[in-house]
């Protein structure tokens, strides 16, 4: 992958720093005959952009990073369904509140959630009617599955 393709990427979307990698997923080597770019090997390219951003600032943003429960995860939560919390911001309204990574938000003010999509609609639906936005959530404490409800405050 050309140099010059990685920086004119990371300045379009304003990336201050670049991590690059590639591996092959592959044990068999292929002919060059097989391979037209002549590489003897089909290797993956994994190339991540970091961006600075203010988003965590915005009055509406939570501060955290969801995403589908993993799979290895779904027979502790014992479900499907729910937005998993990869990652909590510090310093923002989740941190404060204590969500926690690893955290399931299954309702926010008793409409479930099912998927991300799901989450981001409730949660601008509900903000539009109130500032304070009840999560419920799964955590697993002590290897038990436990229920909680924490109240965001947005005001």
């Amino acid at each position: 992958m050309p140099k010059n393709s990685l920086v004119a990427q990371a300045k379009k979307v304003g990336a201050t720093v670049v991590t690059f990698s590639k591996s092959s997923e592959s044990t068999v080597s292929y002919t060059k005959s097989d391979d037209p770019n002549n590489l003897d090997f089909i290797y993956n390219y994994h190339v991540v952009f970091y961006v600075k951003t203010n988003y965590f600032k915005n009055p509406n943003a939570l501060g955290i990073i969801i995403g589908q429960i993993p799979l290895e995860a779904r027979k502790t939560y014992q479900r499907n369904t729910g937005v998993y919390v990869a990652n909590v911001v510090q310093g923002t309204k989740a941190y404060n509140v204590n969500i926690l990574n690893d955290d399931v938000i299954i309702a926010i003010n008793d409409n479930p959630i099912l998927t991300a999509d799901d989450f981001d609609n409730i949660k601008a639906k509900e903000l539009k009617k109130t500032k304070v936005l009840d999560f419920k959530i799964l955590r697993q404490v002590n290897n038990e599955l436990k229920e909680l409800n924490i109240p965001i405050n947005f005001e």
